[in-house]
């Protein structure tokens, strides 16, 4: 795991921000489009989205839990409505 994506672990799973100061190749990675901050890819979510709608997890609990805005959560289970 890179330093970066353990920093990300932490921030994902914690309460706190994070701001990264002379990163070096930080504007490198902005113009690739890499995500910095929480993660809401399609991709990241789908297998913890899907193993929460089997155990019947309700939207609210499974929004609350990811940490997304609803609206992102609402997109992602409706890609993943539209592949079954």
């Amino acid at each position: 795991m890179t330093g970066i994506e353990q920093f990300r672990e932490i921030y994902d799973k914690g309460d706190i921000g994070l701001i990264f100061i002379g990163m070096p190749g930080l504007e490198k990675l902005k113009a690739q489009g890499k995500v910095l901050g929480r993660r809401s890819s399609f991709e990241y979510w789908k297998p913890k989205l899907i193993e929460m709608q089997q155990l019947g997890y309700s939207n609210y609990k499974m929004s609350k839990e990811t940490g997304m805005a609803y609206e992102t959560f609402k997109k992602h289970l409706n890609q993943i409505a539209e592949e079954i």
